[in-house]
């Protein structure tokens, strides 16, 4: 990035230039940085980043942690057993301590979704927990419910797929597998691959999803309160039985003016996303990054821009 010659609205940059390199490999970015070939890395490895922010660590303050409008979670596949039966669903959900599983895997550097979206006048600090608390008893209850009788030897296989390239979903996995097995005595398996083909994805039962926006409004949050287009897996979605009701909450969110009757239909949307259990409570993912002390003015702000660019100095070091 060079600075604008034509720029005439303002003070002239104070940096004539800043370079982007892009290393895939978290453990040369980390290193790059230590040994300071770079100023900034973005993002930090998470069992990288739970050490930094002890705050014991050398590099503790320089772990700057921005907040982003990104969302993470688990779809179950609704396309076929088990999990197209609702009370097993909510057994499963009802089996995981999540803020538990959320402190082990990710600590400091996530914070365990409360709604669907992160902040804002839509976000809500209710929703998710009134649903998605651990309560073993219920969840036996809701096992029984199903139409496997409370028996796991009826539970057909189920297999949780993870991205190799996330090392957190892979330990959070093992975390949720564990606490399920405990509470409702089901076996699940996790296939761990860089990617999945859309064929491999069908056989798949429990696959993460994400969704971030440059902005807070709930017209760009509506992909996940509405059925998924054309043939692809439904992990989490509504079905497309649903479609006429998903559609109208939809057209209320995108066309009314009325903030009142917008939030109405946002919220009955995520009520009744949460009170089906199409999906295991999620996170919100910020940026994790290491920033050098001499940097001075650089920051981001939730929508992931890079804010000020033309203040940014490198004080004498």
């Amino acid at each position: 990035m060079v600075p604008n010659p034509y720029y005439v609205l303002g003070p002239k940059p104070k940096l004539t230039q800043i370079t982007w390199k892009k290393v895939p490999d978290a453990q040369t970015r980390l290193i790059a940085y230590q040994n300071g070939t770079v100023d900034y890395i973005w993002s930090v490895a998470p069992a990288d980043g739970k050490q930094i922010a002890s705050p014991s660590h050398a590099l503790n303050k320089e772990l700057k942690i921005w907040p982003a409008t990104a969302y993470w979670w688990w779809g179950f596949n609704l396309d076929k057993e088990p999990f197209n039966d609702l009370n097993f669903r909510k057994a499963v959900a009802l089996s995981i301590d999540f803020k538990k599983a959320h402190d082990v895997v990710f600590g400091p550097l996530a914070t365990l979704a409360t709604s669907i979206i992160p902040g804002g006048p839509y976000h809500r600090d209710d929703l998710f927990p009134k649903y998605y608390t651990l309560d073993q008893a219920a969840a036996k209850a809701a096992f029984k419910d199903s139409k496997y009788g409370g028996d796991p030897k009826k539970v057909p296989p189920i297999t949780f797929g993870v991205s190799t390239g996330y090392s957190d979903h892979l330990l959070w996995a093992q975390v949720v597998q564990q606490m399920v097995k405990q509470s409702i005595g089901v076996s699940m398996q996790i296939t761990a691959k860089d990617t999945f083909s859309p064929d491999e994805r069908k056989g798949i039962d429990i696959l993460s999803q994400s969704w971030g926006s440059a902005t807070l409004d709930p017209s760009e949050w509506t992909w996940q309160i509405t059925p998924q287009v054309g043939d692809v897996t439904n992990f989490g979605y509504p079905p497309q039985s649903e479609k006429a009701k998903t559609d109208e909450w939809k057209k209320i969110i995108d066309t009314n003016f009325n903030e009142d009757a917008r939030k109405k239909a946002y919220f009955e949307a995520e009520e009744h996303m949460a009170s089906n259990y199409y999906t295991l409570q999620g996170y919100y993912s910020p940026w994790v990054t290491l920033l050098k002390p001499w940097v001075k003015n650089f920051r981001y702000i939730s929508n992931w821009t890079l804010v000020h660019t033309d203040d940014i100095w490198i004080e004498e070091h």
